[in-house]
This record gives structure tokens, C-alpha cells and sequence, in this order.
């Protein structure tokens, strides 16, 4: 590998795909638990030591890896303070990150920790970034990916296919988030006390006389079809631009033609609704 062809080396490791890395082996004792184990251990002495003959040139010891080259070189600028690699794939990230579990290196481990919650993951695997946060026991980026789900309808065939990677208790913590969702929206708009709409028999705050609040109960309907299936929109604020809100503020009585709703007012109310649902598991 030509970052790794140190001429000094003490150490050859060889990848999976036949790529040989010349190091210093105290860069691997001083960041990796298993390689300080593995080099510790006692070796059968050259056969140059059992003769009379002057002893030849030194070869570093190779060790065979199981990983290919890419992740070794990934594994080896981070841990001997190099450049990091560009992650250009989740995958290669996860490969990462259970080398660096198995190899027990905890200063390569804590850079691809921030890596993970990174907007390039974070924004397009939040499912995926909170499955590997609660392997790893990484509360804060499992709380931040949980968030980052909201805008996803996780039963949806997209999600849905990642769902199964997440450890159950896990799985359960973010469904129930997204349920509850679900229920403080729905109690919200069902309120009496912040929307008169809900109030039955209806009547117009003008001519006091009965009515049916058609728009409104619409409206309601909407809104809780989109946080389960199109939740993005409920997330974004969308759903304050959608025509069914235009629908319901623009409604009159039948019989004074009164405006029904205080335009400024209700949009306030639907807008500290939103701002209170839960946002993270």
C-alpha cells in the first residue's frame, strides 16, 4: 500500500484482497488492545538463533487480515492521525466500525462516532444511524437519529426494510415515539378548549346559530392521515400551507356568511400544537 511501505517496519499485515502494509508496530500497540495482546505474545525463536551462522536480514512478521484493503488503510489513517478517509458509503462506515470493535481500537471508534451523526448519514439513514447508536450504547446519536426519523413513515416499504437491524427494545422505544406522536396531535385537535370547532352542538360565534363545522373536521382528518403517512409533512410545517387549511379558514356561515375561524388565531394554535409534539425517544 503506498501510505503503509514504511522501509523500517517491523510489521507486515496483509489484507483479505492481498494488499501488504508495512508498519511500525508500536502504531498498532499504542492504539489497538487486541494488537498489544497479539504482539505480546511469546514466539519461537528464528532458526538463524540456533546456528553458528550470522544472522540474515530481519522480515517483519506478516499477519493475514480478514478485512480487505480499504478498511485497513480506513482503520490505519485514523488511528496513526492521518488524513481521515472519505466515508462514501454507509457500508464502508460500518465496516469500520466493526473492525475497529473487534481490534479494540477506541480512538478509531470515537472518530467514526462523530462520523455517524454526520448530515450525510444522519439526513439520509436515520434509521440505520439510530439501529448502530443503540448497538453501540451511543444515547446522544440515538436520541439525535431517533428526531431525524419523524419525517419518515417507518412502515412504509422504504423503512421498513431497515426496521429489522434495530435490537427490539430499541425498536419498540421508536415506534412508541412516533405513536405518541400520533396521540398528542390527535388530542390537540380534538381540544375544546383551544379549538371552539370541537364543541357540539356548533354554533357561530356571530349569529349563535347551529352550524356544522364541515371544514374543520375535514381538516382534523388530514392532518392525522399525514403524520403516519406522509409525516414529513407534519415535521416541515407543510401541512399549514396544505389547501384544506385555506379550505377551513375561508369557511362561512350558512347563515350570517360570517367568516367561521380567526384566521391569525387558529393558525397560532395549530402552530404551538405542532412545536409540542414529542420529538425525541
Amino acid at each position: 500500500h503506498p501510505a503503509f511501505n514504511a522501509s523500517d517496519g517491523d510489521i507486515l499485515l496483509c489484507s483479505s484482497d492481498n494488499v501488504f502494509f508495512r508498519l511500525h508496530s508500536l502504531i498498532l500497540t499504542l492504539t489497538s488492545e487486541w494488537f498489544t495482546t497479539l504482539l505480546s505474545l511469546p514466539h519461537s525463536p528464528p532458526s538463524y538463533r540456533q546456528s553458528s551462522f550470522p544472522p540474515p536480514s530481519p522480515t517483519p512478521e506478516i499477519i493475514h487480515m480478514v478485512e480487505d484493503a480499504k478498511v485497513i488503510s480506513g482503520l490505519l489513517l485514523i488511528a496513526g492521525g492521518r488524513e481521515i478517509p472519505e466515508f462514501d458509503s454507509f457500508e464502508y462506515l460500518e465496516d469500520l466500525l466493526h473492525a475497529a470493535e473487534k481490534y479494540d481500537m477506541p480512538g478509531v471508534l470515537s472518530i467514526l462516532r462523530l462520523a455517524l451523526v454526520t448530515p450525510k448519514f444522519l439526513d439520509t439513514h436515520p434509521v440505520r444511524v439510530y439501529a448502530i447508536a443503540c448497538q453501540w450504547g451511543w444515547v446522544e446519536e440515538a436520541k439525535l437519529a431517533s428526531t431525524k426519523t419523524l419525517g419518515i413513515d417507518l412502515l412504509g416499504h422504504d423503512a421498513a426494510k431497515d426496521l429489522h437491524i434495530i435490537e427490539s427494545p430499541h425498536l419498540v422505544a421508536l415506534l412508541q415515539l412516533h405513536r405518541r406522536r400520533r396521540d398528542v396531535l390527535r388530542a390537540g385537535l380534538d381540544s375544546h378548549t383551544s379549538f371552539y370547532a370541537n364543541n357540539n352542538p356548533g354554533r357561530c360565534s356571530h349569529c349563535q346559530r347551529e352550524i356544522a363545522h364541515v371544514e374543520w373536521m375535514h381538516l382534523k382528518h388530514v392532518w392525522l392521515n399525514a403524520v403516519e403517512q406522509h409525516p414529513a409533512n407534519v415535521v416541515s410545517g407543510v401541512v399549514l400551507q396544505d389547501p384544506e387549511m385555506h379550505e377551513m379558514l375561508s369557511a362561512v356561515c350558512q347563515h350570517c356568511h360570517r367568516k367561521l375561524y380567526n384566521a391569525e388565531g387558529t393558525i397560532a394554535k395549530l402552530k404551538q400544537l405542532l412545536e409540542k409534539l414529542p420529538t425525541t425517544i
